[in-house]
């Protein structure tokens, strides 16, 4: 892995890697809703619910993984993600993301495992609110560095900015890009 290193820091570093990166997120949605709806075809009212529902599920659920990546992955003591993502609150306005087709695999293979438990239809839209909450997270920690908080519009857009701001003031607080639901349960805020 040591090896490799300075090849993923460069790859995670770059323009196009970064931008690639919206890419693959945004097909992965597309991806995974329209499997949801192909194996919904014949659904009834009933089944529409449960497919909303399991959507909705998927992006709570992520916002939790959100967190929990944030606090105890990125920024732990030791490891390769803690170090790329020092880079990132050294140069918040660099561009800085995992290697693009990442966030395309692994919810393809959490796609897979949820499968059996879940059936094709409940799984795709579940998985599929999980990909729509990592797009909008990737989204808005986009603009949250590159539009300044004084053009953001009173209300729940503008605090999301300044947690996210004090989060790069002080860096053990407000993990949560997207909500402050986990900072508050777990006493981060």
């Amino acid at each position: 892995m040591n090896a490799a290193a300075p090849v993923l820091r460069q790859i995670c570093a770059s323009q196009t890697n970064y931008r690639l990166s919206f890419v693959f997120d945004t097909g992965t949605v597309v991806a995974l809703v329209g499997l949801g709806v192909y194996y919904s075809a014949d659904a009834t009212g009933w089944e529409w619910l449960s497919a909303i529902a399991s959507f909705i599920a998927g992006a709570f659920v992520f916002t939790f993984i959100e967190y929990a990546m944030h606090r105890w992955l990125y920024h732990a003591k030791k490891g390769f993600a803690s170090e790329n993502h020092h880079v990132h609150h050294v140069d918040p306005f660099g561009p800085s993301a995992m290697p693009c087709p990442c966030g395309s695999i692994v919810t393809t293979l959490l796609w897979c495992l949820c499968l059996p438990a879940l059936g094709k239809t409940a799984a795709s839209f579940f998985i599929g609110g999980m990909a729509t909450g990592y797009l909008y997270y990737g989204v808005l920690h986009h603009l949250h560095h590159h539009i300044r908080v004084s053009i953001v519009p009173a209300g729940w857009l503008k605090t999301r900015w300044r947690a996210h701001a004090r989060h790069h003031a002080c860096v053990d607080r407000n993990f949560g890009v997207t909500t402050s639901l986990w900072d508050h349960l777990f006493g981060t805020t």
